[in-house]
C-alpha cells in the first residue's frame, strides 16, 4: 500500500481539500478583529490643540521673580543650609539678578508651581512673596490660559547688600 501525497490512505484526506471549519468562538474572535469604521471627518472649524509644556510655565514664573528688584535665585541647599564652596564646583550662588529654580506641573488646564527664591535682607517677606505670587498667577493666566491653583514659594536665602 502506497502512502504518497497524491493518493490518500484509509481515513486520510488528500492535501488541499480540507474545508475550513469555524466554531462559534472563532467566529466571535473574527468579528472582534474586524477593522473599526473610519473616524468621522474633523470639524472644519477645529484648528487643533495647543499643549503648554510645564517648562514654559516654569520659565514664565522665574521671569516674574527676576522682575522684582528685591528677589532672585537662591543658592542650592543641602540639609537646610547652603553648600559652602559651591561656586568652585560651578553651582550657582544666591543672586538677585538671576532666575530662581522653579518647578511646574500641569493637570489639564490647572498649573501648580513651586519655587525657591532669595530675598534682599530687611525686605518684608510677606510683601515680596505676595507680589511674586500675584504676578506669577496673572502672567501665567494671561499668556497660557492656565489657571494657577497653587504657587508655593520657599524663601531659602536672604541676600545682604553687596553679597
Amino acid at each position: 500500500m502506497s502512502h504518497d501525497r497524491l493518493s490518500p490512505g484509509r481515513g486520510e484526506r488528500p492535501v488541499g481539500t480540507a474545508q475550513p471549519t469555524t466554531t462559534p468562538r472563532a467566529e466571535r474572535h473574527l468579528a472582534e478583529a474586524a477593522p473599526a469604521p473610519p473616524p468621522a471627518p474633523p470639524d472644519p472649524d477645529y484648528l487643533g490643540d495647543i499643549v503648554i509644556a510645564p517648562q514654559v510655565v516654569a520659565k514664565l514664573a522665574a521671569q516674574a521673580v527676576v522682575e522684582h528688584p528685591r528677589a532672585g535665585s537662591a543658592a542650592p541647599r543641602m540639609f537646610g543650609s547652603t553648600m559652602p564652596g559651591a561656586g568652585h564646583l560651578g553651582i550657582r550662588s544666591s543672586d538677585l539678578t538671576a532666575r530662581p529654580k522653579v518647578n511646574a506641573w500641569i493637570d489639564a488646564s490647572v498649573a501648580y508651581i513651586d519655587m525657591s527664591i532669595s530675598v534682599r535682607w530687611a525686605e518684608p517677606l510677606g510683601d515680596v512673596t505676595e507680589w511674586i505670587r500675584n504676578t506669577v498667577e496673572d502672567r501665567v493666566k494671561a499668556l497660557t490660559g492656565l489657571t494657577v491653583a497653587r504657587t508655593r514659594i520657599s524663601v531659602t536665602d536672604l541676600v545682604a547688600d553687596g553679597a
